[in-house]
């Protein structure tokens, strides 16, 4: 089952309480369209902490944690260190579906397909 304290259980902190729900769902609903549609409620070891790792992505990408630093300035200052498509960034989707290959067998990869 996908619930707070089982998150926190397993070694993960990133998300808050408050906010866990959400970011679980999404991260179940985004791991059904690469495995297909499982049951949630019997989710354990690896397929439980990929859906967690999915979780903790869409948080961290929704408050710009970890994100590189390209460009900044202060007072006039300014330096870039390169354009996105210079530097080596993977989108949300890439990330995602490395998380799911790591956690996720083979046959539940290709389930229904």
């Amino acid at each position: 089952m996908l619930d707070f304290n089982e998150y926190k259980k397993s070694g993960y902190s990133l998300i808050p309480k408050a906010e866990f729900e959400r970011y679980a769902a999404k991260a179940r609903l985004t791991a059904c369209k690469y495995v297909g549609d499982f049951d949630g409620d019997n989710l354990s070891g690896d397929n439980l902490r990929g859906i967690f790792e999915v979780a903790e992505l869409f948080y961290s990408d929704d408050k710009q944690i970890n994100k590189p630093v390209l460009s900044f300035q202060n007072n006039g200052y300014s330096e870039t260190y390169g354009i996105p498509s210079q530097v080596n960034i993977q989108t949300a989707d890439e990330r995602v579906w490395e998380i799911i290959r790591v956690y996720f067998t083979r046959e539940q990869l290709y389930k229904g397909v």
